[in-house]
C-alpha cells in the first residue's frame, strides 16, 4: 500500500498536526452524524428516513453551487428538480395516509360492536371490567 510517514507529508508542504486535528473533528462529526440518523430512523419509518437524506442531499448540493459559484448543467438541475419533487408527493401521500386514519379511527369510535350482539356502544368485555353493567 501507499504510506505517508510524517517526513514525507512535512516535505511536501502539509502540516502534520493540522491534519490529524482536521482527521479528528472529521470523524467525530461523521460519527455525530450517524448518531443522529439512527435516533431519527428509530421514530420514523426507513421510508421516511430515506426521503429525509435525499432532501439533505439536495440541500447539500444546491447550497454547494450557491457557495462554490459552480456551473449548473441541465441535467443536474433536472435532476434535482425529480428529487424534490419525489419529495413534494411522497408528504403529500403522507399526508392523506394519516387523514385516511384519522376517518377510519373516527368511523371506528362511532359504533363499537358488542360481544354479545345487545345494542349500544359498550362491550361486555367493558360492563365486566368496570363494573358498570347497566350502560348500554
Amino acid at each position: 500500500g501507499v504510506r505517508f510517514p510524517p517526513q514525507a507529508m512535512a516535505a511536501a508542504g502539509l502540516n502534520v498536526g493540522e491534519l490529524i486535528q482536521r482527521l479528528a473533528i472529521a470523524g467525530f462529526c461523521f460519527q455525530m452524524y450517524q448518531q443522529i440518523s439512527y435516533m431519527i430512523l428509530s421514530r420514523v419509518t426507513p421510508v421516511t428516513h430515506s426521503v429525509g437524506n435525499c432532501m439533505k442531499r439536495v440541500t447539500v448540493i444546491v447550497v454547494t453551487l450557491i457557495y462554490f459559484k459552480n456551473p449548473v448543467s441541465p441535467l443536474n438541475i433536472a435532476g434535482t428538480a425529480l428529487a424534490l419533487f419525489g419529495v413534494f408527493l411522497y408528504s403529500r401521500a403522507k399526508q392523506n395516509e394519516k387523514g385516511a386514519k384519522k376517518e377510519k379511527a373516527a368511523a371506528a369510535a362511532v359504533a363499537v360492536p358488542t360481544s354479545s350482539g345487545a345494542s349500544g356502544a359498550y362491550t361486555d368485555e367493558f360492563r365486566r371490567i368496570t363494573g358498570l353493567s347497566n350502560i348500554e
